[in-house]
């Protein structure tokens, strides 16, 4: 695209053109005018064929550089507009791969939340129900592997949960299938990191919705951010002229 010192060039030298062209018929008008006059006055002695024959031909040369000067600008309109047109197209596609992309992320991005606030709210279901049989039968039984599923990754103490606990079966090929014996009581190391997982978990979930609450305000906020880019291209489309 022709930027904004070439486009001023040419408009100055087209102007110029103009000029030469308006000198040139203004001349070759008052000549005529002139003749007429002494026609009108019974002078005739200016009045020659050779000066018909150039006011003529100064006349087709003035119609004929108006003509290629109408065909250039014409030429310069195509290619300006082609480009702008180009360049419109280009930024539009940009736009529209830039939109889709954004989509796309924003639902992938709402989708993990949603699945990982959905498996807090199971493990949260579980661990309860743990606690409720915990305090019915006073004894559960679970694997190293349940165990560090509930507790691992949520609290620091696992150790001391499976010390407080009575290791009823020992597998020699896999640990994590290692079977304990809890015994419930008012203070017991399982009982009180089943309560502080459920406040954990219970923590994250509103941390889930909290970032749900986010993304959708962020979604709208880019949304409203488009549809104005998207208004502002129109305009500039509609308004402004080559």
């Amino acid at each position: 695209m022709l930027r904004k010192a070439e486009l001023e060039d040419l408009t100055k030298r087209r102007r110029n053109v103009q000029d030469l062209e308006l000198d040139t018929y203004i001349r070759t008008k008052t000549e005529i005018l002139s003749l007429l006059m002494d026609v009108k006055n019974n002078k005739f002695e200016n009045l020659t064929a050779n000066k018909i024959e150039e006011l003529h031909q100064s006349l087709k040369l003035a119609k004929l550089k108006a003509e290629m000067s109408f065909d250039f600008e014409l030429a310069k309109y195509n290619i300006c507009s082609n480009e702008v047109s180009k360049y419109d197209a280009n930024i539009r596609t940009k736009i529209t791969q830039y939109i889709i992309k954004s989509t796309l992320e924003f639902k992938e991005l709402t989708k993990k939340i949603e699945f990982s606030k959905e498996l807090l709210e199971n493990r949260n279901t579980i661990n309860k129900k743990i606690q409720e049989y915990f305090t019915k039968t006073k004894i559960i039984k679970l694997t190293r592997r349940e165990l560090t599923i509930l507790f691992d990754k949520d609290t620091n103490d696992l150790k001391s949960i499976l010390l407080s606990g009575k290791l009823i079966h020992e597998d020699k090929n896999d640990s994590m299938c290692d079977e304990y014996e809890f015994t419930f009581s008012k203070n017991s190391s399982f009982k009180l990191s089943s309560q502080e997982l459920e406040h954990q978990i219970e923590g994250q979930i509103k941390e889930c919705e909290k970032i749900s609450k986010h993304i959708e305000e962020s979604k709208n906020q880019w949304k409203d951010a488009t549809t104005k880019l998207v208004s502002l291209l129109e305009t500039i489309e509609n308004e402004v002229h080559l």
